[in-house]
């Protein structure tokens, strides 16, 4: 009707990331989200209270209350979103095992092709290593973060 031709999702230069990336999303919003929903049950009742009878809009009790008890939670999410972003591993290579070309290929999917591909295995096991350094380093300046923020 429209007469729009099929849509190459899995091939060409930058459509493959952005299938690859809408995939993930879809697959672990649930997750955040139900992170997030346990986040704001577990919000006290009082300070909203409070801010009611002070006459505070819904936005200002959500940017002055809610956001700043939500942070640990928020902080949490982004951290196991974080690190399962870095080792992605399944997603690629179902969905186009790297390529085409070398387009949609992750930091896991090159160490796979090191080891098993071209049998480097030595590369191969210090590219993983590599991986654990950055993705720790990451993780402690989240973690780092929320503990600064538990101190306020």
């Amino acid at each position: 009707l429209l007469r729009i031709g099929p849509i190459a999702w899995l091939s060409g230069t930058y459509l493959p990331l952005f299938s690859i990336i809408f995939v993930d999303i879809w697959q672990w919003t649930p997750f955040v989200a139900l992170l997030m929903l346990a986040g704001l049950q577990g919000l006290p009742k009082p300070p909203y209270e409070a801010a009611a009878i002070d006459g505070a809009t819904a936005w200002q009790r959500f940017v002055s209350i809610t956001l700043p008890l939500l942070r640990p939670t928020l902080l949490v999410v982004l951290l196991l979103r974080t690190i399962d972003t870095l080792k992605v591993f399944d997603t690629v290579y179902v969905l186009t095992t790297g390529g085409p070309g070398r387009a949609t290929e992750v930091l896991s999917m090159h160490a796979f092709h090191l080891g098993f591909k071209y049998f480097r295995m030595d590369r191969a096991t210090a590219f993983c290593y590599l991986m654990l350094v950055i993705i720790s380093v990451i993780a402690l300046c989240l973690i780092k973060l929320l503990r600064s923020e538990e101190k306020v």
